[in-house]
């Protein structure tokens, strides 16, 4: 599917877009995401509102991707698709994307072929997805130890969060669910401390059950900087998981603008490996022979990126600084498999 994206870009470049959110809901579909998660990725795919309504289940969200009230379908909706197992409606906003109509098609179809169990009314959260979703100020306690005693989960013992893309199977080491994130649903699961993990994805760090959403946050973090390849753990980055902590969700000014310059340094034509060598200390021959350049063209080219990063990288605190700044790029960059960029 990418081969095909990637010839038809060649021709037109509006085609390639239309082929990612094909195969975007194609994965979806694969993973049995539930309606609410079809209609909030149409919502947020398409920058639109976006609604489903049948005699068992009522959704609607808005183009940031939050709930809004499920009442019947407006009578300004832009859209309406009928098929046999509901409606789904689209009210276009001043940002919805030209391929908002065509977004709405492809939710038609996953909703055709959702499991029957998927169409059964609204589903209680399971127990996974409670511990791993950060609490609200009013949710009972006891919600949360319902949850954990559910998955027989004991108070006093240390558990893992494990984040693992789309893309990949369903982790079948321990109890799992199909989780929202920032850049698209990811598998949560939950494993015990004690117990290894070797397949692809992002390892959390150890929780009692009742802080497994901040294990899960740190799973994020992992997958999104290395677990989208291999297996890799939030515990190998030590004192630097708190520079980039929360950064899987939430985008201060700060980080916005540490990711901007990285962005600025790769626009003026260096990469990440060369950004990443240099915040390791490597040589500037080392760096020059990676990329099949003299050193001399490096070294010209490295006096100008104190100017595109707002900071030199050569000192001890400059290289510190990149290589968060290179961490919190990867944490922020869409990647493949992700949500498509609208």
């Amino acid at each position: 599917m990418r081969e095909l994206a990637g010839r038809l870009a060649a021709l037109d470049p509006t085609s390639r877009r239309d082929i990612l959110i094909i195969e975007y809901f194609d994965r979806l579909t694969t993973s049995k995401a539930p309606i609410v998660t079809l209609v909030r990725e149409a919502a947020l795919l398409s920058k639109s509102i976006v609604g489903y309504d049948s005699a068992a289940q009522r959704y609607c969200y808005l183009p940031s991707g939050v709930a809004a009230a499920t009442e019947p379908p407006p009578a300004t909706q832009d859209r309406t698709v009928v098929g046999a197992r509901g409606t789904v409606w689209l009210t276009l906003t001043p940002a919805s994307v030209p391929t908002a109509p065509m977004i709405l098609d492809r939710l038609a179809v996953a909703v055709e072929l959702a499991d029957d169990t998927l169409l059964r009314g609204d589903p209680a959260p399971s127990a996974v997805e409670v511990l791993l979703t950060p609490p609200l100020p009013n949710d009972p306690p006891e919600q949360r130890r319902g949850a954990a005693a559910r998955l027989r989960l004991e108070p006093e013992g240390y558990f893992k969060a494990v984040a693992v893309p789309l893309s990949q199977a369903p982790p079948l080491a321990g109890p799992h669910v199909l989780m929202n994130t920032l850049h698209g649903p990811a598998w949560g699961a939950i494993i015990r401390d004690e117990g290894g993990w070797k397949a692809v994805g992002g390892v959390g760090t150890r929780a009692r059950a009742s802080s497994l959403h901040i294990s899960w946050r740190h799973a994020l973090i992992a997958m999104r900087l290395g677990g989208s390849q291999s297996a890799f753990s939030a515990d190998d980055l030590g004192s630097l998981l708190l520079a980039v902590d929360g950064a899987s969700e939430t985008t201060s000014d700060v980080t916005s603008l540490e990711v901007s310059r990285v962005r600025r340094a790769l626009d003026h034509g260096w990469s990440i490996s060369q950004l990443r060598a240099l915040a390791d200390g490597d040589s500037l021959r080392k760096i020059a022979s990676a990329a099949r350049q003299h050193h001399s063209t490096v070294d010209a080219r490295l006096t100008k990126l104190p100017g595109l990063l707002g900071y030199d990288p050569r000192t001890p605190l400059g290289r510190h600084r990149l290589a968060v700044a290179v961490m919190l790029y990867h944490v922020h960059t869409p990647k493949p498999g992700d949500r498509p960029s609208p």
